[in-house]
């Protein structure tokens, strides 16, 4: 099956229908044309259980990716047991290092001998990861994402210089712009979450500018996604006019979460794209929220909620890269 991360930049060549957008009207059908990516400035970013699966992505396609954003995200494979949400809600019961030993072991050793598992854990050394919980955050409790910086520390050559963790901001649980305010304020607290994000992954200065509405566009999805796992039909992604010149190496935002085109994407979704034209970054916006199928996944309870499956609810084998979740997307 096809791969979204793939299709944008590994071959360089994508031919996915898209509509795009004028001042809020669906134009004619176009044909993605081909893109020129940046292999080293791809990332994988998310929020919630969009963040856990982020986290999941940059491990699991390592080589792909060259690092990540984690607005409160739990350890790796840490929730795929009978109670999921105890990586959440109680962080000191989690024992990191067999977390770690994980994506070492899980494929085989001297060779590998599972397919579509978990790329080489060598590729995470030197991936940049921007890490971020609200200091008031009561979904992802204290301790639940300074493990995940733990198991990535112990997953990297020089993690004072490769991850980046910030826990004092007073939010709550939060994806934080310049617009959101600190807990029980009103005033927004200025705190760019996207901008703090983008510069320490990318290792850039970069500075914010206009969103336009005629680069953002709606494509199908349903030629990378396998039927009744939770995918909308279309997804959005925003295309910089530079990056339409295939002398243009761009760099690549993969952020998928709850959305559904032409009405409604992530709240965050234009704060990155406000970095995009600026820059030279395409943003990839992958949807889920659309159809799961009942009967071949009876305990999909929160897919069937629009979330990516964190949990194992479409496969006991969720992190790896045959899962439906990650091998549309990876």
């Amino acid at each position: 099956m096809s791969r979204l991360l793939r299709c944008m930049g590994a071959s360089g060549v994508c031919l996915a229908t898209t509509r795009f957008l004028f001042l809020g009207v669906a134009a004619e059908t176009l044909r993605l044309p081909t893109l020129t990516i940046d292999k080293d400035s791809v990332i994988a970013v998310g929020f919630d259980h969009s963040a856990d699966f982020a986290h999941q992505l940059h491990i699991g396609f390592s080589a792909m990716y060259s690092g990540a954003c984690i607005f409160a995200g739990q350890p790796w494979n840490c929730a795929g047991n009978t109670d999921p949400e105890h990586c959440k809600q109680k962080p000191d019961g989690v024992d990191v290092g067999s977390l770690v030993d994980d994506p070492r072991r899980r494929c085989g050793q001297n060779p590998i001998n599972k397919v579509e598992c978990v790329d080489p854990v060598e590729y995470v050394f030197h991936q940049r990861i921007f890490i971020f919980r609200g200091k008031n955050d009561d979904v992802y409790l204290p301790g639940s994402v300074e493990n995940t910086v733990a198991l990535l520390a112990q997953m990297q050559r020089d993690p004072a210089k490769s991850i980046r963790a910030i826990f004092d901001e007073p939010f709550g649980h939060v994806l934080p712009l310049k617009s959101t305010p600190h807990t029980n304020s009103s005033k927004p607290a200025g705190f760019d979450g996207p901008g703090e994000c983008l510069q320490f992954a990318f290792n850039a200065l970069l500075a914010a500018g206009e969103v336009r509405t005629s680069n953002w566009a709606i494509f199908d999805q349903t030629e990378f996604m396998e039927a009744g796992v939770g995918f909308q039909a279309e997804g959005w992604v925003y295309i910089p006019d530079a990056c339409w010149n295939f002398q243009v190496h761009c760099r690549l935002i993969v952020r998928p979460d709850t959305c559904s085109p032409p009405t409604m994407m992530a709240p965050d979704a234009t704060a990155f794209a406000s970095y995009a034209d600026a820059n030279h970054i395409v943003l990839l916006h992958p949807c889920v929220g659309g159809y799961v199928d009942g009967d071949r996944f009876p305990h999909a309870e929160d897919v069937k909620r629009g979330k990516l499956d964190i949990h194992g609810e479409l496969t006991s084998d969720y992190v790896e890269q045959s899962a439906p979740h990650m091998r549309a997307i990876g």
